[in-house]
């Protein structure tokens, strides 16, 4: 609309003119940081989807499986072993509450072996299972497969009716999962105790080319506090995300 000079054209300074001013004030800066905001979202999206694709390559790079990173875990690699040819360490980087230090980076280890399951048992590599039948195998309910003293003792059990196994299954292999039956307690663990529930477990998986051991603990929930921190149910998604492969 056209202004006619006649028209007053300063500022309505009433009451209700400054209220309606002082609303719309605050809805544009309220509609600023939301595009602000979405903005920053959209941002940390794409990053981290590039760091998920990084480490998947990286995975599958190293290690020659392909598998769904927790994002807890910064780093995922395999290394070579010198003394035990087609083996591999497969090291998960995390920010653990408990690790002495601010920022270390601490590692959650399994054992990756070129060998089909029933010959990595057979081979006695393992600290932790006992030594299958000959014709163990671990696709069937097979028994023989069960931890020894050490793997008992790992999980801090003292008796092998504590410990609970699972049957685990993946896309292209089978395994088993070891836990107690009850968590320790704290009087159990001694100084050993961490600040955080945690649950100790072993693992193992594979199939007629590969197989991967772990024996570790972590902690057994996510901690809205350490976000960073990797937990027995990240851990666990990741596994059983696993593809071996041809």
């Amino acid at each position: 609309m056209r202004l006619s000079p006649s028209m007053n054209t300063e500022p309505n300074l009433s009451p209700g003119s400054l209220e309606k001013s002082s609303s719309v004030k605050i809805l544009i800066s309220f509609l600023m940081l939301c595009l602000t905001s979405s903005c920053d979202v959209h941002a940390a999206t794409a990053n981290a989807a590039t760091l998920f694709k990084f480490k998947q390559r990286r995975i599958m790079e190293t290690c020659h499986f392909s598998m769904r990173p927790p994002s807890s875990s910064p780093i995922i690699t395999c290394t070579a072993l010198a003394h035990y040819p087609g083996a591999k360490v497969l090291q998960m980087g995390h920010y653990p509450e408990d690790f002495p230090g601010p920022g270390l980076l601490a590692n959650t280890e399994g054992f990756l072996s070129g060998q089909s399951t029933q010959d990595y048992l057979a081979s006695g590599i393992s600290d932790w299972i006992a030594v299958p039948a000959p014709t163990g195998d671990l696709d069937q309910n097979d028994d023989a497969i069960q931890l020894n003293e050490y793997g008992v003792d790992f999980l801090w059990a003292t008796r092998p009716d504590e410990i609970k196994r699972e049957k685990l299954h993946g896309k292209d292999w089978t395994g088993y999962l070891w836990t107690r039956r009850t968590e320790p307690t704290r009087k159990e663990m001694g100084d050993a105790a961490p600040k955080r529930p945690q649950r100790c477990f072993i693992a193992l998986i594979g199939n007629q080319k590969n197989s991967l051991e772990f024996a570790t603990c972590l902690a057994r929930d996510r901690n809205p506090r350490a976000p960073n921190e990797l937990h027995y149910r990240d851990f666990m998604r990741a596994l059983k995300s696993i593809e071996f492969g041809h």
